[in-house]
């Protein structure tokens, strides 16, 4: 899906404390001091010194400080346990927890991956399908595995102690491929690589039964493919949100809920989060009115879906042909659909959905307004009301008007939309629209659990 780095084990200190102290010159620091120096947190002052003498010694200082300063702190926490493989998430590297290392990366989807879907996984699958050819250079740097490492040499300096420059990873493949081809690798470097047998070591993750890596994707790799269902962790509960469940609760309309509106299929949600929408149903619906009546994605012509929120309903158009596009006011909203997605990305306007309407020129043969109008017959909203929204879908849709809206029954609105129920919401239409024929396709099956008394909305096709 997207690229994803791999963590690397660091090794021991002592073998590089002569080389620190030729290079400190007048500055004699014996190996306890350097660890005092390095657990009070002194990167700024150490590695600038280092920096233009030894390139090499940059990323073993700042996995120290990891080791050091953070992480012997946090396995006191640590309890040994199994965990399934289908639970376990992809990390950051080096010192930095996965969210810190995504928002720095800029591939903010990277901690919602899980690490049997990553990069490591992938290259064994691929070398295990082609053998020797995948180290061919045109193969090997397209691959997930080349890109994972390339980022890492861009942010830390390294990807392993001794690989510094893009040339250097295909040694750290070669070594991944003998290990899976259970071969020697004793004449390739094994600097920051773990002894064999040690167990992988594991965050948890914040509101979720998922966990997110600290050391040990490449073991992971080597788990999944070998068949296992789980693998044997040290686990520390130090829980961290990943980049998207931040987002989701950012989203305006959510006000920091743990609550899904659309789906979106996030390992690290399932368990702990509601997803409001099954929205499923409603497609279903959707496709087959447009089958019933042979308007194919040639035939249709565009796909306009107003108030898309994350564009669920663009992906799944789009996934079966249509020239799908959306308008959502909610930029958060839109970027979790684009990173989740992927096939929606610039699709989306972000936008007033009347004032949006309001500028476009062109006309859409299929138009989707679910669960927007009641919000501006309860208010006008930017000076628009309701029946202009109307007047505007009407004037933008060609062939078919997919539409649905809060109803009386439903316990949010039994005072606020008195009388409004589905014989008076098509009436309302068909009376202030062009549009000729209603049909009910059925209502949703969102009224279960904490929102059983809300949602069971009539979904509407109205035709000209």
């Amino acid at each position: 899906m997207v690229s994803c780095l791999i963590g690397s084990r660091m090794p021991a200190i002592s073998p590089y404390i002569p080389e620190i102290i030729t290079l400190q010159g007048n500055y004699l620091l014996r190996t306890a001091e350097v660890s005092a120096l390095i657990t009070a947190g002194i990167r700024q002052t150490i590695i600038p010194k280092l920096r233009t003498k030894s390139r090499k010694l940059i990323p073993i200082f700042r996995g120290l400080q990891k080791r050091v300063a953070g992480r012997y702190a946090a396995a006191i926490k640590a309890e040994t346990r199994r965990i399934p493989l289908n639970k376990v998430l992809m990390g950051g590297e080096w010192n930095w927890r996965a969210n810190r290392y995504a928002y720095a990366t800029g591939e903010l989807i990277r901690p919602s991956i899980l690490a049997l879907e990553g990069p490591h996984v992938q290259f064994l699958k691929q070398y295990a399908a082609c053998g020797s050819p995948i180290f061919e250079k045109t193969v090997f740097s397209q691959t997930a595995y080349f890109r994972n490492a390339r980022n890492s040499i861009r942010l830390f300096g390294a990807y392993f102690p001794y690989c510094l420059l893009p040339e250097h990873i295909e040694i750290s493949a070669r070594r991944f491929a003998l290990q899976y081809d259970k071969r020697s690798v004793a004449h390739l470097p094994s600097e920051g690589h773990s002894p064999e047998g040690q167990r992988i070591s594991v965050f948890t993750v914040r509101e979720s039964d998922c966990y997110e890596i600290d050391e040990g994707n490449h073991r992971v790799a080597f788990a999944v493919m070998n068949g296992d269902e789980s693998i044997l962790a040290d686990v520390v509960d130090q829980p961290q949100y990943t980049p998207l469940q931040e987002m989701i609760l950012r989203v305006e309309w959510q006000s920091n809920t743990r609550e899904i509106y659309q789906p979106l299929e996030l390992p690290e949600t399932k368990k702990n989060w509601s997803l409001l929408r099954n929205s499923e149903d409603r497609r279903n619906k959707m496709m087959e009115f447009l089958d019933t009546h042979n308007l194919t994605a040639k035939r249709a012509g565009k796909v306009l879906d107003v108030g898309s929120y994350y564009g669920w309903f663009v992906s799944e158009f789009l996934k079966r042909g249509y020239d799908a596009y959306g308008i959502e006011h909610d930029r958060t909203a839109i970027s979790v659909g684009e990173l989740v997605y992927e096939n929606v990305s610039g699709r989306i306007c972000w936008d007033d959905a009347g004032i949006a309407l309001r500028e476009l020129t062109e006309r859409y043969g299929i138009s989707c307004c679910l669960s927007l109008m009641h919000h501006y017959i309860l208010r006008n909203q930017n000076g628009i009301s309701a029946k202009e929204l109307l007047h505007l879908l009407d004037l933008r849709t060609e062939k078919v008007l997919f539409f649905e809206m809060g109803e009386e029954h439903e316990v949010w609105f039994s005072q606020s939309l008195a009388g409004w129920n589905k014989d008076t919401i098509k009436k309302w239409v068909l009376e202030n629209s062009s549009f000729k024929r209603a049909y009910e396709l059925g209502r949703d099956s969102d009224s279960v659990g904490v929102n059983r008394g809300n949602f069971s909305r009539m979904l509407f096709a109205f035709t000209k």
